[in-house]
């Protein structure tokens, strides 16, 4: 046999005996369970309002064992589940695992959106037993008092927001408390690495034992937004350069873009050796959704005028053109006057009744009529939009989560989905991430969102365990406007 043979042969044996020890070793957990773990908790596949919760279901699951082993085993990692599977039940089991094995209390650190703070809180009480769970610290104020009372936390759980001004103290003391592991929830967040979050993250990260980032939508709409990512992961092989000063002259997202260039495939390598990602398929059958536009939509005479005045007002620019034709299709009321040419448009503003109400006004009717909730979507504008709705549904029970009742928003997705008089919930995309919403059966687009990841995340708040029929996902696009030109960017 050539040396070429017997070289490719004991590549070939070494893999093998990877992949039997890797494989031995995630039954034997299997096998023993998780220490510490709840054996039962409410069944996902339940979570649809249509059971008071008290439906259970033995825990962990196999993939889920899967999903912490691989983080054992591998130290930093990317869950790239489908949403819906179950991400944050195996980064928290992780952690337990990791103080198993180690024998050491490992305080954990988890950054998330803000919106999912609270979240984050209830599903660690859930999926630890209670003399595992130990002291959770949900940091929403970043006083010296505050921070002192997360120094002995087992969870500390902050938002993303806090590590952004370029001078703060108590983004200093929570780096100093030294985590062992360190969650990045929903890690798109980061993607900037020109960001003064990013760069004081990714310290925190950098110095933790093991990392696990979470995001149901890990494939970015740039190349650029990878190289953050990879930099995470990869924190021993790209680090920073500094200059004879101590500047920083290249960041590490920079040094994983030169290695992208002189070698494209090693982002692709990295990846297949650093993700985890089983889609919601593979763990439930549920129907596709049924995803389609609203069928006949048009605008109303005075409501095409308004369009097509803003339209022919060449003194605009693009991007506020672009916004006051969006108001112009969805309600003419939040149209600027200034927007417009002609004088008598602007005195009736008001008074134009928007097109796409009043089809929202049918879809509602029709679902509220055989006994279905439905979730409403205004992706990018919030005033004058969600409260409006809300007391315009105000007979159907209508909710709203626009980010101006955080502190509510537990409560109402509570509401939402075992209240049977809370039929209507109007939302923007703070509820968009981290929640269930499967008491719904139809997710209605007021307009689109710009890019095909930010509407599957929307739309999987209903499409996931729970659901037990067929989600309807209507669009309402006028034809021959902007909104078919954002269905056909979407599409492309």
């Amino acid at each position: 046999m050539t040396k070429a043979r017997l070289a490719v042969s004991d590549l070939t044996r070494s893999f093998y005996r990877e992949l039997y020890q890797d494989t031995k070793e995630l039954y034997e957990l299997a096998e023993r369970g998780i220490q510490g773990a709840a054996r039962r908790i409410k069944n996902p596949d339940y979570n649809n309002g249509s059971t008071n919760g008290d439906v259970y279901v033995e825990f962990p699951a196999f993939y889920q064992v899967e999903g912490v082993q691989f983080l054992l085993n591998k130290n930093r990692i990317l869950l790239a589940d489908g949403m819906g599977v179950g991400k944050t039940a195996q980064a928290v089991l992780g952690k337990l695992e990791i103080e198993n094995r180690t024998g050491k209390r490992t305080p954990t650190l988890i950054v998330t959106p803000s919106t999912v703070r609270d979240h984050w809180y209830d599903e660690i009480h859930q999926y630890c037993e209670a003399e595992r769970t130990g002291k959770v610290v949900v940091l929403d104020e970043y006083t010296e008092e505050a921070l002192e009372s997360a120094k002995d936390a087992d969870f500390t759980i902050v938002n993303y927001d806090m590590f952004g001004k370029s001078v703060n103290r108590a983004r200093q003391l929570i780096a100093d408390m030294g985590f062992g592991y360190v969650v990045l929830d929903e890690v798109h967040n980061i993607k900037n690495p020109d960001a003064v979050r990013s760069g004081y993250i990714k310290d925190i990260a950098d110095n933790a034992d093991y990392l696990c980032l979470l995001s149901g939508t890990p494939i970015p709409n740039r190349l650029n937004d990878i190289y953050m990512l990879i930099a995470l992961l990869e924190k021993d092989a790209y680090k920073e350069v500094r200059n004879e000063a101590g500047e920083v002259v290249k960041t590490a997202a920079q040094v994983v873009k030169e290695a992208h260039w002189n070698q494209p495939r090693i982002t692709r390598v990295i990846l297949e050796r650093r993700r985890l990602k089983r889609e919601l398929s593979d763990i439930v059958q549920l129907p596709e959704p049924n995803d389609h536009l609203y069928d006949g939509l048009e605008m109303n005479e005075a409501q095409r005028a308004v369009y097509d005045d803003i339209l022919d007002n060449f003194q605009l620019d693009g991007s506020y053109k672009l916004q006051q034709l969006q108001y112009a299709l969805l309600d003419p009321s939040l149209v600027n006057p200034d927007a417009l040419i002609d004088e008598k448009l602007r005195e009736q503003l008001g008074s134009i009744e928007s097109s796409k109400y009043m089809a929202l006004d049918s879809i509602i009717r029709e679902k509220i009529r055989k006994g279905e909730k439905v979730v409403v979507y205004s992706p990018l504008f919030q005033a004058g939009v969600t409260q409006k709705l809300a007391e315009r549904y105000k007979a159907y029970g209508a909710l709203v989560m626009d980010g101006t009742n955080a502190g509510e928003r537990e409560a109402f997705r509570q509401r939402f989905q075992h209240d049977s008089e809370n039929s209507v919930l109007i939302a923007t995309d703070v509820a968009g991430e981290g929640i269930t919403l499967t008491a719904a059966s139809t997710v209605v687009f007021l307009y689109n969102p710009y890019t095909p990841g930010e509407r599957q995340q929307m739309i999987k708040r209903v499409h996931r365990r729970g659901q037990k029929g067929t989600v309807e996902v209507i669009t309402l696009a006028v034809p021959n406007t902007v909104d078919e030109g954002v269905v056909k960017l979407l599409q492309q």
